[in-house]
């Protein structure tokens, strides 16, 4: 039972962090795929094939921490026992996903906004 608490906490701290990380790595792939020669210059419905990707990785990986916080806070209001304080339980991993929900949009818009290629 212990266990399994230690890995709800690790999850519920680490969520956030690990969805900016592959929003991150997807962005830089989706980049590197469309900048190759092969690719530069594809369309998808009238626009940009590496916008269109970016907007839709965006959308996904935000739509992921939204859901997360939306489960997050309705488990919260489950008795358990706590393995940290309830203050540091209570914002922490909010604070973590609110960070990573600005980071992701900060990146999608960097990546708008700097020609990629």
């Amino acid at each position: 039972m212990h266990r399994h608490l230690l890995m709800s906490v690790l999850i519920e701290l680490s969520f956030g962090p690990l969805v900016w990380f592959a929003h991150f790595s997807a962005l830089y792939l989706a980049a590197t795929v469309f900048c190759l020669d092969r690719w530069r210059g594809a369309r998808l419905l009238g626009w940009p094939a590496l916008d269109i990707s970016i907007a839709i990785l965006t959308l996904v990986a935000a739509g992921l921490i939204v859901l997360a916080l939306s489960l997050w806070r309705r488990r919260r209001r489950q008795v358990e026992p706590q393995l940290l304080p309830p203050r540091f339980r209570d914002v922490v991993p909010a604070l973590l996903a609110g960070l990573s929900l600005i980071a992701i949009f900060w990146q999608a818009s960097v990546a708008v906004l700097v020609p990629a290629c």
